[in-house]
């Protein structure tokens, strides 16, 4: 069940220890004002703690020394620039605590956000922990606001196992929290972006866990200039065909469940036999479903139609996402002369719009994050020569525990066939969504 992601532990936290379990690393070129802030609240959260701080070759290597001084902090200094990646692996090459807990510059953390990801630990296979990245300023001007409530650094209230295909696919690594001894799996200092999702793939593909764990936030100072965010989110979605290229299976535009796709194209079909039909694809789907769980529940057929339902709004999720995100650069130009393209475009934003809670005033904003992201994808898929980020996959159903190695002691899977039928189940219900960055 916990590999399956379906349950999670859930720690007690302790400041016990703290300062021998864990160190903070703070990455930074310049920026000493936004480093003063930073120090100062880890320093407050956790004064029994130490703090590194890599100095990126920053032009006035004595003021940032100064205000690290001013925290007790240390200063690793980098003579050349390493960016983000190199400066992360020079921190974990430094320090000897079991845990390294990264923070950005940029970020603020907020009280008990380290005991509560130090305690997710506990469990010997968690290789990585990230808490919610909220925002710094929630007022302000219309980006600010919309930066507020759909930042794609914030991964929403729930949490869960992180992987390329699950609910939540990625990490930022403006805050995260690692354990130390995988030195095999640095950050890649080839990647000038990406680098975290890389690396959160890289740990889970070899089996360990890695957690999203909502209950610890930071709050990070979003970019809400009008040309810093649009350069911010043009730059996330133009990490997409790199890491397509090296994680082939990671990035398509969307992950559905069959059986709701043929739903979906009926009932969009404009006619009334779709209508009516498309009740067949569900029953079917449901029946299936419902045949798997029958032998370990008394109700298999209220959770058959529960799981089938999520099946089918998770796939209309991801279609819609889709569309906004991979396949508007192509839709757009149709609309001129199609009823039907401008149709799924407004559908897909309008769902959107509902499903986020995104305000009637930051559509506008919304619709210009969508197409950035697109034209980025776009872009990006063209430099690196690939499709996949452009293409459709099935939902992942997972039937069996994910292949550990010896590196990594995950708890076995329920045993035996049939359980593993029944968590399969459970998570196709769950996986039909999105994955994209």
């Amino acid at each position: 069940m916990l590999d399956s992601g379906i349950l999670l532990p859930d720690p007690r936290p302790s400041a016990e220890g703290l300062g021998t379990a864990v160190t903070v690393a703070v990455p930074v070129k310049d920026r000493p004002e936004e480093l003063a802030r930073c120090l100062a609240a880890i320093a407050a959260d956790s004064p029994q703690v130490s703090i590194l701080v890599i100095d990126d070759a920053s032009a006035d290597a004595g003021r940032v020394a100064s205000v690290a001084e001013r925290v007790g902090a240390s200063v690793l200094r980098l003579r050349h620039p390493h960016g983000p990646a190199g400066a992360r692996n020079a921190a974990l090459r430094a320090v000897s605590t079991p845990l390294i807990a990264f923070v950005d510059s940029d970020v603020v953390v907020q009280q008990g956000w380290l005991t509560r990801l130090v305690a997710d630990f506990a469990d010997p296979s968690v290789a990585a922990a990230a808490p919610r990245v909220g925002a710094l300023h929630q007022h302000g001007g219309t980006i600010t606001e919309y930066e507020a409530r759909h930042s794609g650094l914030d991964m929403g209230p729930r949490p869960g196992l992180v992987g390329a295909g699950r609910s939540i696919p990625y990490l930022p690594s403006a805050a995260l929290v690692v354990r130390r001894g995988l030195v095999q799996d640095e950050f890649d200092p080839a990647l000038t972006i990406g680098e975290d999702v890389d690396f959160v793939w890289r740990l889970a593909d070899r089996g360990w866990r890695v957690l999203y764990d909502p209950a610890a936030v930071v709050l990070h100072d979003h970019r809400v200039e009008v040309l810093p965010f649009l350069r911010r989110r043009i730059t996330y979605a133009w990490s997409i065909g790199l890491l397509a290229r090296r994680h082939p299976q990671a990035l398509p535009a969307v992950r559905v469940e069959p059986w709701s796709v043929l739903t979906l194209l009926m009932a969009g079909s404009g006619r009334r036999w779709g209508l009516v039909a498309c009740a067949a694809p569900l029953a079917v789907r449901a029946l299936r479903t419902r045949a798997l769980l029958q032998k370990h529940t008394a109700h298999p057929t209220g959770l058959a139609a529960q799981l089938t339902y999520r099946g089918l709004t998770g796939t209309a999720r991801g279609l819609g996402h889709a569309v906004r995100r991979a396949w508007s650069p192509l839709l757009v130009p149709l609309a001129w002369r199609s009823r039907r393209a401008r149709f799924v475009l407004a559908a897909s934003v309008l769902t959107a719009a509902v499903d986020e809670g995104v305000r009637p005033r930051h559509v506008p904003v919304k619709v210009l994050d969508d197409l950035l992201a697109a034209l980025g994808t776009w872009g990006s898929c063209i430099q690196h020569r690939t499709v996949r980020p452009l293409l459709t996959a099935r939902a992942r159903q997972l039937a069996s525990p994910p292949s550990t190695g010896s590196a990594a002691p995950v708890m076995p899977f329920a045993s035996g066939p049939a359980n593993q039928q029944m968590a399969a189940a459970i998570s196709s219900g769950l996986s039909s969504r999105s994955s994209g960055c």
